[in-house]
């Protein structure tokens, strides 16, 4: 009997984790939808011509920080401390 409380209550805390690491997720492409769109409409992100070496990745890490400022670190870690919350 004692096993199968456990078991139950595992798959319990599993259940939780999972619904956790969903709403993570989501909300994590909810945003990144959003981003893109003022991304590209607004700094004509997918306009750009930038195409040598290490150009484009950093023209986007200063175009998202242009949009996101401080906030763009802060919301990557939440978005893991949700994930993995013993961090």
């Amino acid at each position: 009997m004692t096993q199968c409380v456990e078991s139950a209550s595992l798959l319990e805390h599993f259940r939780d984790l999972v619904e956790c690491f969903a709403q993570a997720v989501r909300g994590y492409w909810g945003i990144k939808n959003q981003a893109h769109w003022v991304l590209d409409m607004g700094l004509r992100e997918d306009a750009s011509r930038v195409r040598k070496d290490h150009a484009p990745e950093n023209l986007a890490l200063v175009r998202h920080v242009a949009l996101w400022g401080k906030d763009y670190l802060s919301l990557l870690l939440a978005t893991l401390v949700c994930v993995c919350p013993g961090i």
